[in-house]
């Protein structure tokens, strides 16, 4: 019982729907290998394959647990009956239980609440397609990066379904068609027909898009006639050509975790904290040290953002920062969280500067920037000599 009380009061402690590793620590390893779509990938296929049943057990587990030491429970409190309800000898977050009964359901309660967030977090969403083919008809059902068409044979599609499995009922995954003939046909969505059967109709372009799932993005290529595989699109870009009458043969689509990191406030031990506003998103949580704010692969501008110095760890400086902003250029200097971009405008960001008033300190910074990817760091500092510490301030700007 002793241990079940320590195990609780750390537990306690915990923020049931924060990434710890990537926002409670300044693990530059981990935030740089979930910038690889690779790595996202086989996490999210680890955690569904190997760890979710588990974590789905532990309320189980907990319940056994219990039904096996009703005697140590009732000792317990003979021994330490001052315990419950109070907090001065187990400090927690919450205030102690007044009865056992009490501890053991907040318990199972975090574990359900935790584990709802790491099967949100790291859920492995796949995507489903299936391609009608010149004179084969209508192929099996792809997915998640396979081949579906041809490629070698010299055989057009004539139409694709493309759905999307989860049970999320505002996602849904919309797509469009140019068509022989015909031009751009109407969106279509969750598995209904885009293009035509039974006319002889290639295909010529697609454009796919997700909606209702902020945190995803959908990666797609097609094998073109004359061409081969072109670069991969994202979001809504047209993959294939438009007035060369040639036909896409084959396609590949993806569907990937783009998540920008945050935490719903500001960390009391980082150095530095920011927060951007983004397209279609609003206002993500507080990024710290290092830390990854924005979004890649979505298309998606950053239209604001908020940059915080935290001066019980950094004595006696400041933080001032301008941005240029679309249509309006330099916007003044701002610092210590006060507000630099639009809202509501629909105006990016294109550029960024960040400076400390203190010699003693430097502060290094880098954007990600539409069609060039990572640029390279900026600095800003005052003679820093004998005593140096080291902030990434990294943002997405796309």
């Amino acid at each position: 019982m002793q241990h079940l009380a320590i195990i609780n009061q750390i537990i306690k402690v915990g923020n049931t729907d924060v990434d710890y590793i990537l926002n409670y620590k300044p693990s530059t390893w981990y935030t740089t290998l979930f910038q690889y779509n690779q790595f996202v990938t086989l996490v999210n296929k680890t955690y569904n394959n190997e760890i979710k049943s588990k974590f789905h057990n532990i309320v189980n587990k907990i319940n056994t647990q219990k039904s096996l030491m009703p005697k140590s429970i009732q000792m317990n409190f003979v021994r330490w009956n001052y315990l419950l309800g109070n907090t001065f000898e187990n400090p927690t977050t919450t205030p102690n239980g007044s009865t056992y009964e009490s501890e053991v359901n907040y318990l199972k309660s975090w574990v359900n609440n935790r584990v709802a967030y790491m099967d949100q977090r790291y859920s492995d969403s796949s995507v489903q397609y299936k391609a009608h083919i010149q004179d084969y008809g209508w192929d099996n059902f792809k997915k998640d990066g396979q081949t579906a068409g041809t490629v070698g044979k010299l055989k057009r599609i004539e139409a694709i379904r493309i759905t999307l499995p989860t049970e999320n009922e505002n996602a849904h995954i919309t797509y469009q068609t140019h068509v022989q003939d015909i031009g751009w046909q109407n969106w279509v969505k969750d598995g209904e027909m885009a293009g035509t059967e039974g006319l002889c109709k290639r295909v010529e372009g697609i454009r796919i898009k997700i909606e209702g799932m902020p945190n995803y993005s959908v990666m797609y290529r097609v094998h073109v006639q004359n061409i081969g595989w072109q670069d991969w699109k994202y979001n809504g870009e047209m993959a294939g050509t438009e007035g060369l009458c040639l036909r896409i043969e084959a396609i590949e689509i993806m569907v990937l975790r783009t998540d920008y990191l945050g935490n719903s406030t500001q960390s009391q031990t980082a150095k530095i904290n920011y927060s951007s506003h983004i397209q279609n998103i609003g206002w993500s949580g507080w990024g710290q040290d290092n830390e990854v704010i924005g979004t890649q692969h979505m298309s998606y501008r950053l239209e604001g953002i908020k940059i915080n110095l935290n001066n019980k760890v950094v004595p006696n400086t400041n933080i001032t920062y301008q941005v240029h902003v679309q249509d309006y250029g330099w916007q003044s200097w701002k610092e210590n969280g006060e507000f630099a971009g639009t809202e509501g405008q629909c105006k990016r960001l294109e550029a960024i500067r960040i400076k400390l008033d203190n010699p003693k300190y430097i502060v290094k910074y880098r954007t990600y920037i539409q069609n060039q990817g990572w640029r390279t760091l900026g600095f800003r500092w005052r003679n820093g000599r004998n005593r140096r510490t080291m902030f990434k301030t990294r943002s997405n700007s796309n």
